[in-house]
């Protein structure tokens, strides 16, 4: 399901971005299952932690358009972008038309 928060981003354009955590910020928030936004040295990314609580830090760019992929949720393992559904492994930073930079936090 695509948020109404991606539409309207899609119609207006994007909202300013409220200031991110950092990664461990996020990350000591976090809970399983779920995408969070965060910043990394500089780089806007998006925090993913998985229902066995791996957590993996995305580029916060959909390859598909360049939408905020923090916005998105997680199907399984699979990170969905809530703009128009793309889907990206965070674990191999693989996206099925493209890749995007992945990491794995301990």
């Amino acid at each position: 399901m695509l948020s109404i928060s991606a539409a309207i981003e899609d119609l207006c354009g994007p909202a300013p971005a409220p200031r991110r955590p950092t990664v461990l910020q996020a990350l000591r928030r976090a809970e399983p299952g779920t995408v969070s936004a965060a910043r990394e040295r500089g780089r806007l990314v998006a925090l993913v932690v998985l229902d066995d609580r791996r957590a993996f830090v995305v580029d916060d760019k959909c390859p598909h358009d360049g939408g905020s992929l923090s916005d998105g949720f997680l199907d399984g393992d699979q990170l969905v972008c809530a703009r128009h559904g793309w889907e990206v492994d965070p674990c191999a930073g693989i996206c099925r038309h493209f890749s995007v930079a992945s990491r794995q936090i301990r």
